[in-house]
């Protein structure tokens, strides 16, 4: 269990507000009646590792209902705790067993770990539940997960889930996809009917849940968002980036991101390499890292144009307005239907 320091801007103040309309139309049949939601508390439940952009996500979101005067506690897995800068810091050297297990388990391994996982998840939320009594369970969907809503029914407490990915979307963990497709879609299925609301972060994800015959009035499109305070150009040190990279003087063309397959920075590479040849000035700032990084570098070697591309690796989340300030042209090569990316927005 981990509380929510005050302070510090939001990322998702839009989401918070429509949860407190989920939830007043869950209590009171009215959605713009008012309430007393300056003092609601509220459990958050995950079930990832708390890092990269889970952990932006999941502190963005939060920071926005503090800032509302929620009283925000997160419940996760034992021993995560969902820090984006300093998990970001110590990329490498800081290892989990839900890391582990996520690595290197076979894939049909792994999803009847996910399900077995709901014993744990139901175990410490219903704990943190007795003990606080919330007004209401905020869970960051997972595959399988149906934690939030046992406890819910169990406590009398409404639930409302944050829907990024379904069974209708091509997963991928690690180069591999769901082998009980059927199976997980039957969990979803019950687990979403039994939700008091659903917040998705697209048309696509609401249009697959409406389809599960999830009525449209408890469902939210909200797209994810950035604090616009932190992610200001006049406020940024780009100049202290350019100078560390040795990229003063140069037309910077840069991406920031996970390296995932839908990101296609193969893309951003080869169009790059087209144009290097006349344009002297132009240098690619790659900030991040990810699964498809090494295919990235050894792209870059072949294309030829490796000296003039810049790696940065895994940076903390609190640096990134900096490295994307001293971009002149940021590029997203590719994105996927379900999504709403941040990338956009920072």
């Amino acid at each position: 269990m981990q509380s929510i320091p005050a302070g510090g801007a939001p990322l998702c103040a839009r989401r918070a507000r429509n949860l407190r309309r989920l939830y007043l139309e869950y209590r009171t049949g009215h959605p713009d009646r008012r309430g007393n939601m300056e003092t609601m508390r509220v459990l958050y439940h995950h079930r990832t590792q708390g890092r990269d952009v889970e952990a932006i996500h999941i502190h963005g979101f939060c920071a926005g209902m503090r800032q509302l005067g929620y009283d925000v506690e997160i419940v996760g897995p034992p021993g995560v705790q969902t820090n984006p800068n300093a998990v970001a810091a110590s990329a490498g050297k800081r290892r989990t067993l839900w890391g582990w297990v996520a690595r290197h388990a076979p894939q049909l391994l792994f999803e009847f770990l996910e399900i077995g996982y709901n014993a744990v998840a139901v175990a410490r939320l219903w704990r943190r539940c007795r003990a606080s009594s919330p007004a209401l369970i905020y869970e960051r969907y997972a595959l399988y997960n149906a934690a939030a809503v046992l406890v819910g029914r169990l406590a009398r407490t409404p639930v409302v889930l944050e829907v990024n990915e379904t069974a209708g979307v091509d997963r991928l963990r690690h180069g591999k996809t769901l082998v009980m497709p059927g199976l997980a879609r039957r969990f979803e299925r019950l687990i979403l009917r039994r939700a008091s609301g659903i917040v998705v972060v697209s048309g696509y994800l609401r249009d697959q849940i409406l389809a599960l015959g999830i009525p449209s009035e408890r469902v939210v499109v909200t797209p994810n968002a950035v604090d616009v305070g932190r992610f200001d150009p006049e406020k940024a040190d780009s100049a202290s980036i350019r100078a560390r990279y040795g990229l003063e003087g140069k037309t910077i063309i840069g991406f920031a991101g996970s390296f995932a397959r839908w990101h296609r920075v193969d893309l951003l590479l080869r169009a790059c390499g087209r144009l290097m040849p006349e344009h002297k000035d132009i240098a690619i700032l790659l900030v991040g890292d990810g699964a498809r990084r090494s295919e990235a570098e050894a792209l870059a070697q072949d294309l030829g144009i490796a000296d003039r591309v810049v790696f940065t690796g895994k940076i903390a989340h609190s640096d990134i307005p900096a490295y994307i300030g001293a971009m002149d042209i940021g590029v997203m090569p590719e994105s996927n239907l379900f999504g709403s990316p941040m990338k956009v927005f920072e």
